[in-house]
């Protein structure tokens, strides 16, 4: 028999038994109770658009069922990793939320009342999730580097020089703490002082190190500073600090012998050549490549008009080492009209399922 759309919505007996064979085919193709539900609702609804099944019913359901399946877990996954980006502000982290959130829901036979608020709140916990372990990974490397250093000697050098008064000192200690600094600071020799008291010098010298470092980080971030696991910290800077100066030493034919600590003598000639026109350094950036690289940045705008830019890749050992693996020339790549500029591919937030996909992870 051929069916047509307007013979199907204008007969309601009509409209019930395709509904009902539809519903049950959708049922022994997807193992998934919310979305034969929503797959069955949208293949009715489409009638009042196209065609009718014609005389080949049973191909027709299998053909809506496929596309009214992937249509719907496109546009749920879409939704989600909107919301996951919002969150995260990472598209990579956005998409790994989006693709477990969406496997959660697919593999969840209990019955949903409200899918995308479930799917909200999904991503927020696995977002929340990312966050607490992100977070904890922060704290444990930073009491590490704590700790590490609290094993040495505390010099005035390591520490930046900043003028810090006392009311930035209140605000960042509690009252107990603010106590243990002014007693510990009351006493120069404190070596003298722990002897005097019967205390352990060493836990004397590493608390008040401790407090020290808290206070500068906090004046240092109300400054606008960042903190976290791949900011450089204080003594890493110092030391790419004295390796563009000795990059700039090198250029002006000044520091021949220290460029050979950090340059392999394989690149020398063409270290060389990058820096031929570099002489002073007017600013300059970093930051850390996907392979775990450095990329410096190094700007010299002493010529009027012709800015020199220079790019230099390095490695950081755990010794705080540094070694050039490559340097470079940023060049113009040139331009295009707009009319011959291909639209810019978007895979981030693609929908990663097919429908092969969907059937394997149901089943």
């Amino acid at each position: 028999m051929d069916l047509q759309s307007s013979a199907i919505v204008d007969n309601e007996e009509i409209f019930n038994d395709l509904r009902q064979r539809v519903m049950m085919q959708t049922q022994t193709r997807i193992k998934h109770q919310q979305i034969v539900l929503h797959v069955t609702d949208a293949i009715m609804l489409s009638l009042w658009e196209n065609p009718g099944p014609g005389s080949d019913l049973d191909a027709w359901i299998r053909k809506q069922v496929d596309r009214q399946t992937e249509a719907y877990i496109e546009d749920l996954w879409h939704y989600t990793f909107a919301y996951a980006i919002s969150m995260v502000n990472n598209p990579d982290n956005a998409q790994d939320i989006a693709q477990s959130t969406m496997m959660a829901f697919l593999t969840n036979h209990k019955r949903i009342n409200y899918v995308k608020a479930w799917l909200k709140r999904t991503a927020f916990n696995l977002a929340m999730q990312d966050y607490h372990k992100a977070a904890a990974e922060t704290k444990l490397q930073s009491d590490l580097a704590t700790e590490q250093i609290s094993h040495g000697d505390f010099p005035e050098a390591q520490t930046p020089n900043i003028r810090i008064s006392e009311n930035d000192i209140k605000r960042h200690l509690t009252a107990t703490e603010f106590k243990e600094w002014q007693m510990l600071n009351s006493n120069p020799n404190l070596r003298k002082y722990a002897a005097q008291e019967n205390l352990n010098y060493s836990q004397l010298k590493k608390r008040k190190h401790i407090l020290k470092k808290k206070i500068s980080a906090g004046v240092l971030r109300d400054q606008g500073w960042e903190d976290g696991a791949e900011i450089l910290d204080y003594h890493t800077l110092t030391n790419i600090r004295r390796f563009m100066q000795t990059l700039v030493d090198y250029a002006t034919r000044t520091g021949q012998r220290k460029i050979c600590r950090y340059c392999p003598a394989k690149l020398l000639d063409r270290l060389c050549e990058t820096l031929e026109n570099i002489k002073q350094i007017d600013d300059w950036g970093i930051f850390k490549d996907t392979s775990g690289h450095y990329q410096i940045s190094m700007l010299d705008s002493s010529e009027p008009n012709q800015p020199n830019l220079v790019m230099i890749i390095i490695r950081i050992n755990r010794s705080n080492q540094i070694q050039i693996c490559d340097c470079y020339i940023p060049q113009l790549l040139g331009s295009s009209p707009a009319d011959r500029v291909e639209p810019l591919p978007m895979q981030k937030g693609k929908c990663m399922f097919t429908m092969a996909d969907i059937i394997r992870i149901i089943s």
